[in-house]
């Protein structure tokens, strides 16, 4: 029998718009290198995302040796270009489900670019390295940090279960729905529910809680429409104290590189 392996490597730069698929990334603290640590806020200063905004989901972004490039799938509208570091920017807090973070506002063109897609006035924010935004010490009980993910820095995902929970739906499930850094294939479906600490490349892993999701998942990542899957076929068998499970969230206990094919080590 195979061995499970490393799939899938994915980072979501900007929060709520689609990832990228890499072949090796370093795992930090706070996550895959880039990942999450610009995201989108309104005249509130709240984060905003596909939960509300569909359109973000036809945003494509393309990685260009230190800046990325959003294009829109759809409408043609022009590219526009965004660093992936910034060394500077007006300080902001703004607000991620219930942590206040302090940001930086560099006042890009992307910031235009974006409010005439959305049709609402949006500003890109940035977390500068020295932020610290603090994992939920209910379920980690050392001081250690995430970016602007919704909660934890890492997310583990099978292939083998989005392709179950596809069957059961009677329709194929994008893995840009589910939205993992890490994707592995060779296991059976949920092996992961069971998992408890893995070793991937040069990286440890600690399995942290199960992800609830939400209907986040039920925007398709071609249309930008809302259907009623996943959700309404993982409510029959994933549905726990009223959350649907998919996928686990996860910490680096040791740092380091993951490529593709890495074999997954369950300790």
């Amino acid at each position: 029998m195979k061995k499970p392996q490393l799939s899938g490597i994915f980072i979501y730069p900007i929060k709520s718009i689609s990832g990228v698929s890499l072949t090796e990334a370093f795992a930090g603290e706070r996550g895959l290198k880039h990942d999450r640590r610009w995201m989108l806020i309104d005249d509130d200063h709240r984060f905003i995302s596909q939960r509300k905004y569909h359109d973000l989901a036809l945003i494509a972004l393309e990685l260009k040796d230190d800046y990325m490039v959003l294009s829109h799938r759809a409408n043609g509208k022009a590219m526009v270009e965004i660093p992936l570091s910034i060394r500077s920017g007006k300080t902001i807090s703004a607000s991620v489900w219930d942590d206040m973070v302090t940001l930086w506002w560099p006042n890009l063109a992307a910031d235009e670019w974006l409010s005439e897609l959305l049709h609402t006035r949006v500003r890109l924010v940035y977390m500068p390295d020295h932020v610290a935004r603090q994992i939920d010490p209910k379920y980690v009980a050392e001081e250690m940090n995430t970016s602007l993910s919704d909660g934890y820095p890492y997310l583990l995902a099978s292939q083998s279960s989005i392709d179950d929970v596809s069957a059961r739906a009677g329709q194929a499930m994008e893995v840009g729905r589910f939205r993992p850094n890490l994707l592995v294939q060779n296991a059976q479906a949920f092996a992961e529910d069971d998992w408890k600490k893995i070793q991937v490349g040069e990286v440890i892993f600690r399995i942290v809680k199960p992800c609830a999701r939400c209907v986040l998942t039920t925007i398709d990542p071609a249309t930008g429409q809302a259907g009623k899957e996943p959700l309404r076929t993982l409510s029959t068998y994933r549905q726990v104290d009223n959350k649907i499970l998919f996928g686990q969230n996860m910490i680096a206990e040791r740092q380091g590189m993951v490529r593709l094919g890495d074999e997954i080590i369950i300790t």
